[in-house]
């Protein structure tokens, strides 16, 4: 049973909320979750294990919206990538630091 059409179901769905379901918002969470992968796996080793699943099961899941639930988003030539790898290379950069 259906609630609704294909076609009422994606103009309920778009646009959507910029600060939690955007691109920006979805590349933060999966830097942060690799970020807290490297972090804590150091603490516990099979931790590893879990974040590698969480980003397994993420990049299933996106890849998924981005291909068929969601309107083509223009494309930033990288921007957001090089963001990502900044905050990466910052957060691994603090915990060296604070493991001196």
């Amino acid at each position: 049973e259906t609630y609704c059409t294909p076609k009422e179901a994606k103009e309920k769905a778009e646009p959507e909320d910029q600060a939690s379901q955007g691109l920006g918002a979805r590349n933060v969470h999966l830097a942060v979750s690799f970020v807290l992968g490297l972090l804590f796996c150091s603490v516990a080793p099979l931790l590893s294990i879990f974040a590698m699943l969480d980003l397994m099961l993420g990049r299933l899941i996106y890849g998924y919206l981005v291909i068929h639930a969601e309107t083509p988003k223009p494309d930033l030539g990288g921007e957001l990538w090089v963001s990502q790898v900044h905050f990466a290379e910052l957060a691994l950069g603090l915990y060296c630091i604070l493991m001196i």
